[in-house]
């Protein structure tokens, strides 16, 4: 199954809005002066849970993703402080999730917005996600690692690391929808409604039926009072193990975003270090999105040989040489809203 980007709508700060609408099955070339502030937009909210790198100028930006039985739609509004995600499967009842981006008390909602769209992508890690948007092909290296390279593997095999403990609390948290307390609680109720019945049929038995329930009353409640008090500070010691977990694997994340700033700076390519250390990546099912100054057909021809049937989105001011029809489609952003 692949998930391939189908409209892109972008807001920016001076209250311009714009709205474009792309081919799966052809390279689309998006010429705008903004080529930088779109790809990011799109890379930052389909693989990150926190604020947007630029969303102070693009404060409104919302992807639709669609396959044959699929439907993604997640939104950033950044001037209400929400993130929408919609999610439609054929024949289901959508599933809608907002949360506030900058809430801690929200951030399983967020992870969970990202855990959908990896699992959409065929990807079983959503930190990879990024790595699978921009990155072509694992190409082979006989280089030797930096030891900044080194540093920047391990810290990111550390989120990795805490990120999969995280997901380890969510399914202990999600097994417990339906805890023991509830089970109590029905067999209490079940057995009420059988010595009411007994009571009412055979009014004799009220001596010994009605001090029964009074006592198995008394019982069951306290039975019921305890069990969900151990299963409320069961979920509450997971959730603050959760928070503790997601703590770490932003700190470190935040070490290996310095650490792969750091790596560029040496003119080597952090992400295309990631994808030759993650072979998963090969089998992604990401659309491809890049940004270049100038696209030209060279460019095209080479990205057309090593795409492998993905989904190519290409950010670009100008366009050397490429005509639009055949494989290309040359796209100008539809212009939605101006500024009055």
């Amino acid at each position: 199954m692949s998930l391939d980007i189908s409209e892109i709508i972008l807001g920016l700060d001076g209250g311009q809005t714009y709205r474009l609408e792309l081919n799966s099955k052809m390279i689309n070339v998006i010429i705008s002066e903004e080529a930088y502030l779109w790809r990011n937009s799109i890379v930052d909210i389909l693989s990150s849970a926190g604020l947007r790198k630029d969303f102070k100028e693009a404060p409104f930006v919302r992807v639709r993703l669609d396959s044959p039985n699929l439907s993604i739609a997640i939104a950033d509004d950044m001037q209400a402080g929400l993130r929408i995600f919609e999610e439609s499967l054929e024949q289901r009842i959508p599933l809608i999730i907002d949360a506030s981006v900058d809430s801690r008390m929200e951030a399983p909602k967020l992870d969970l917005m990202l855990t959908k769209l990896a699992q959409g992508f065929g990807l079983a890690q959503e930190e990879l996600v990024r790595v699978a948007l921009t990155q072509i092909q694992a190409e082979e290296s006989e280089e030797e690692l930096l030891s900044i390279e080194k540093e920047f593997l391990s810290a990111h095999s550390n989120a990795l690391s805490y990120a999969s403990q995280v997901r380890r609390i969510d399914d202990q948290m999600t097994a417990s929808v339906v805890p023991g307390w509830l089970f109590i609680a029905c067999a209490v109720g079940a057995a009420f409604v059988l010595m009411t019945a007994i009571t009412l049929f055979y009014p004799e038995l009220r001596m010994t039926v009605i001090p029964i329930m009074v006592i198995g009353g008394i019982v069951g409640l306290g039975a019921y009072g305890w069990r969900s008090w151990k299963e409320l500070n069961i979920r509450g010691a997971l959730q603050t193990q959760r928070a503790e977990l997601r703590a770490k694997r932003e700190e470190a994340k935040t070490e290996a975003r310095a650490l792969a700033e750091q790596i560029v700076d040496e003119n080597r390519d952090p992400d295309a270090l990631l994808a030759r250390q993650n072979t998963e990546l090969l089998s992604a099912k990401t659309p491809i999105v890049l940004e270049k100054d100038v696209v030209d057909l060279k460019f095209l021809e080479e990205m057309q040989t090593v795409v492998g049937g993905r989904q190519l989105i290409v950010f670009g001011k100008s366009v050397s040489g490429v005509d639009d029809g055949g494989s290309v489609k040359i796209i100008q952003p539809e212009v939605l809203s101006m500024p009055s």
